[in-house]
């Protein structure tokens, strides 16, 4: 792998870091194929990143843990909608550039994206507000109250 491609991982998962996104940030793991980064963020838990240079992927292993096969389902419907041409332009994924699939393993829920062209930095930029729509849209549409409640151990008294 090429520090080039690397860099623009690391250069657009600094400059969230930078901005506040993350609570904390790290590269816990580099080699030649890939890096694994460790992100402090939604409700105080940490979420794993993988990126692997000859898969052009990265990859969250765990978006969604101790998820119920129902929740499974409306997620890939929520994931499909994020590239269709009823997302306005600026929140759609193009699917030229990125194939997204997602997965359902042992009760978690995870993500993957496949830079088609190499474009890092807009995969990497795309993931990212994905996973914020997955935070802010889809866990607060209702449905999942009950989930975010007991999986994020929250108050219920704090949730709005």
């Amino acid at each position: 792998m090429s520090d080039r491609l690397r860099t623009k991982v690391d250069e657009t998962l600094e400059l969230y870091a930078a901005k506040g996104v993350f609570m904390s940030f790290s590269s816990v793991l580099r080699s030649n194929k890939g890096a694994n980064y460790r992100m402090k963020w939604h409700k105080d838990r940490f979420y794993d990143l993988v990126f692997d240079a000859a898969k052009r992927s990265l990859r969250f292993p765990v978006v969604l843990p101790k998820a119920p096969r129902s929740m499974y389902e409306n997620f890939k419907k929520f994931i499909a909608e994020r590239q269709s041409e009823e997302t306005i332009a600026h929140r759609r994924i193009d699917p030229k550039k990125v194939r997204i699939s997602c997965s359902l393993k042992n009760g978690n829920i995870s993500l993957l994206f496949i830079a088609k062209d190499r474009d890092y930095e807009y995969a990497t930029q795309k993931l990212i507000h994905l996973m914020h729509e997955v935070f802010l849209i889809f866990l607060r549409d209702g449905l999942y109250y009950e989930y975010t409640i007991e999986t994020f151990d929250l108050d219920r008294d704090q949730m709005s």
